[in-house]
């Protein structure tokens, strides 16, 4: 499947807007869109799909997306529970790359923001500690002017590029607009198929059907580009998610299994262990040791 692109610009005929999302929950869908993306999650946790990385997010987390990089927030399964009251909501700005690039933001003065810049190309995580700002600022440009906005967001900007703790979650590298091949193209279009479907059984036919390959030729390309065996992928990113599954503390290991996208138990726990060298029991004990020494 590949990520739908979700395009702005005529619609709104504007650099920047911004919006207050409140849902049940975030919509499952796999997008990239050519504008850039400031959300700081304001209720809600889960997990965030990054071109080729993944994320946990819970509320106060403040993200940047760059221009057409792929990325889908899935929240935790307690949010798609017949009943649940729970609520997913985010302060959001898109805004246009021109921003970005626009001279003002090349003069000597800004030039201590040259790595965040290439940084922001890709996909950021910010330190929690901006939260206040972040939210402060945003919920201000909803009563402002249009220029206003732009003069507003560049302040903003300038205050992301300065915090030190930043982290870059997915380079530039996995945008969905880079120049490549066919067979490039091809594989993005599988990557994005694992991605929305790693939950359930992933056929070796389909994916080297999406590849245009036949199953030997996708195999060893696949194994040639990564590094390891599709299926070693799809377990890394199945075990990673159950990773973010236990820390969330809400569920049994078995359902975390399941829900990881396990058929059983037993392969679960042998999976688990031969990549995170360690069993899903002692991970949670271990995670939770982290914790209370972290408060103390």
């Amino acid at each position: 499947m590949k990520p739908q692109l979700v395009d702005r610009t005529n619609r709104l005929n504007r650099t920047l807007s911004e919006k207050l999302h409140s849902f049940p929950y975030f919509f499952k869908v796999w997008h990239y869109h050519p504008e850039i993306e400031l959300v700081l999650i304001k209720k809600s946790s889960g997990v965030i799909f990054l071109g080729n990385d993944m994320e946990r997010f819970e509320p106060g987390d403040v993200f940047l997306f760059g221009s057409n990089v792929p990325h889908m927030l899935l929240n935790d399964q307690r949010y798609f529970k017949e009943g649940s009251k729970l609520k997913a909501e985010s302060l959001v700005i898109h805004f246009d790359k021109a921003l970005m690039e626009s001279d003002i933001l090349k003069l000597p003065e800004a030039s201590e923001l040259g790595s965040f810049f290439e940084d922001a190309k890709g996909a950021i995580k910010f330190d929690s500690s901006l939260k206040s700002v972040v939210e402060k600022r945003i919920t201000a440009m909803f009563k402002m002017g249009n220029f206003e906005k732009i003069i507003a967001m560049l302040q903003l900007l300038m205050v992301l590029g300065k915090d030190k703790g930043y982290s870059v979650i997915n380079a530039a590298e996995g945008t969905a607009n880079s120049n490549q091949t066919d067979t490039n193209h091809n594989m993005d279009q599988v990557y994005d198929y694992i991605y929305c479907n790693f939950k359930e059984n992933i056929e070796l036919d389909k994916l080297a059907d999406i590849a245009c390959m036949n199953k030997s030729s996708f195999c060893r390309y696949f194994k040639k580009m990564n590094s390891k065996t599709i299926s070693r992928f799809v377990n890394e990113l199945r075990v990673g998610y159950a990773c973010q599954l236990l820390q969330e503390n809400q569920y049994s290991i078995s359902m975390i299994c399941y829900e990881s996208g396990f058929n059983n138990i037993s392969n679960f726990n042998r999976q688990f262990r031969n990549i995170m060298n360690i069993s899903p029991s002692d991970y949670i004990k271990k995670f939770n040791q982290g914790k209370s020494s972290l408060s103390d």
